[in-house]
């Protein structure tokens, strides 16, 4: 569970200006600290598979990748921090799972 850091970005830039689409990020990272905070305070730890810190994401076709990495540009464009993520390529990422196109693995800080 991470806060999802540039996913439909043009869209909120469109709808609600930049700097608002901004602070999508921080509300879901918010959010995520106090659904982690409810789990420990609650020892509902054993009870919840949860991990926190990091997104994994596979793209199956290319106009995923595709799409993606667009909203990637759009957020770092508009000045959002995505030093974090790493895209493999379609060759790295087919050695490991022969149907995926693209593997998005994003830390967030």
């Amino acid at each position: 569970m991470s806060p999802n850091l540039f996913f439909g970005f043009p869209k909120r830039e469109l709808a609600y200006g930049t700097e608002e689409a901004k602070q999508v990020h921080s509300i879901e990272k918010y959010t995520e600290m106090e659904i982690l905070k409810i789990v420990k305070e609650n020892n509902l730890g054993d009870a919840i598979d949860l991990t926190s810190g990091a997104n994994l994401m596979l793209f199956f076709t290319d106009k995923e990748g595709n799409d993606a990495r667009a909203d990637y540009e759009a957020a770092k464009s508009a000045g959002l921090d995505v030093s974090k993520v790493e895209w493999l390529s379609k060759a790295a990422m087919q050695a490991v799972s022969p149907t995926a196109e693209l593997l998005l693995i994003r830390s967030v800080q």
